[in-house]
């Protein structure tokens, strides 16, 4: 019978190996725990952080949208949500201060405020929270007494208005369905017009756009521009065939110029590269808009990654670049006489934006900090 031998051995070599075995074994247990090591050291930061996290609150997210600029270039008007928290508000560009707008009632907030020629109103979209902002009335409001006045009283959804320059009449943009699913959650946009001291509603266009911008009057106050994207109802279609139809006519030119007697839609320019949100001055020589920047970007030899927007100007027949920027563009506006252009930016893709005001005959920039700005007035 043979007889079995029992040898003892260690976790990571045997006695019965050779020597040089035995080295190569101690030199991966080395190895190994020098390995766990500075991977215990390396993520020890991001344990700490991620404690840190758990036991503290994140700051909230800062979401502005612009309104417009008083007359004398002083004020600008913005919305902005801190996380749930929303609220109106002017932005004293001379002094750097801010004034909240607060609605009397608590379960109201206001947005899309925008001056009138006069500089005595603002025209606001009142919305209520316990509606989770449902529908929309229009309101006026007085600035030297604080106090407004509501002039619809419709169950749909009003956002941008603006004034006509007699101060009679406000035009603005109107969603006629509320989508089920979807990030863009209403839809079917059209223009309307409002006569301010009988209270009368009109509708202005029918096209049903998926997407459209704030409309102006231009300076007859007979004429508007605006832009408007994806129609589900064009030249007698509906639906896709309507988009597409109005894709094969007007191509990437968004931007429009319409008469509210005259259905036909005027594009204010060729060759538009997606054109939209236009800004007009108030003589109507001046026109900012934003449209697609990445080919002009690959032209000057720049690296691009997707689309990138900015904001161009169209004055005396000639398109004028005015920003490059390198992430998405949130919201603009211009003052009445055209000198200058605000915007929100989020120039590093990481959801902080920048508040810029440019002196478009200066071409100057300056930046305001937002949440500078902000923190001194919760």
């Amino acid at each position: 019978m043979s007889r079995i031998k029992i040898v003892r051995t260690w976790p990571f070599f045997s006695k019965k190996e050779e020597p040089s075995v035995c080295l190569a074994r101690w030199k991966w247990a080395i190895i190994f725990v020098l390995s766990w090591g500075a991977f215990v050291l390396y993520v020890q930061p991001a344990i700490r952080q991620f404690i840190v996290g758990m036991s503290s609150p994140q700051a909230e997210k800062i979401e502005m949208r612009l309104g417009g600029f008083s007359p004398d270039n002083r004020l600008l008007s913005y919305d902005v949500c801190r996380g749930k928290n929303c609220y109106a508000g002017l932005l004293d560009l001379h002094a750097s201060d801010i004034t909240k707008i607060v609605p009397p009632d608590p379960d109201e907030w206001w947005s899309s405020g925008y001056f009138s020629p006069s500089g005595k109103y603002l025209a606001f979209a009142v919305k209520r929270r316990s509606e989770n902002s449902r529908w929309s009335q229009l309101g006026l409001y007085d600035i030297e007494t604080a106090s407004l006045k509501k002039l619809t009283q419709t169950q749909s959804l009003k956002e941008f208005p603006s004034f006509s320059p007699d101060e009679k009449r406000m035009i603005y943009a109107q969603a006629n369905s509320e989508r089920e699913n979807g990030k863009i959650r209403f839809s079917c946009w059209d223009m309307y017009e409002l006569d301010i001291d009988s209270g009368q509603e009109r509708r202005l266009t029918d096209y049903q756009f998926f997407l459209i911008g704030r409309p102006f009057y231009l300076p007859d106050g007979k004429q508007f521009i605006f832009s408007g994207e994806g129609p589900s109802h064009f030249l007698d279609k509906v639906g896709i065939e309507a988009s597409e139809a109005y894709e094969k006519k007007y191509q990437d030119n968004t931007i429009f110029i319409l008469d509210a007697k005259n259905a036909e839609l005027r594009p204010v320019f060729s060759n538009g590269q997606l054109s939209h949100s236009p800004m007009i001055s108030k003589d109507g020589k001046r026109m900012a808009y934003v449209a697609r920047s990445d080919d002009l970007n690959r032209l000057a030899g720049e690296s691009t990654l997707g689309y990138t927007y900015d904001l161009f100007m169209l004055e005396d027949g000639s398109h004028r670049r005015l920003t490059n920027l390198k992430g998405p563009l949130r919201s603009g506006a211009m003052s009445p006489d055209g000198s200058l252009i605000a915007y929100v930016s989020e120039s590093e893709r990481n959801g902080e934006v920048q508040l810029w005001i440019l002196d478009v005959s200066q071409n100057q920039l300056r930046k305001i900090d937002i949440d500078t700005l902000l923190s001194k007035n919760q």
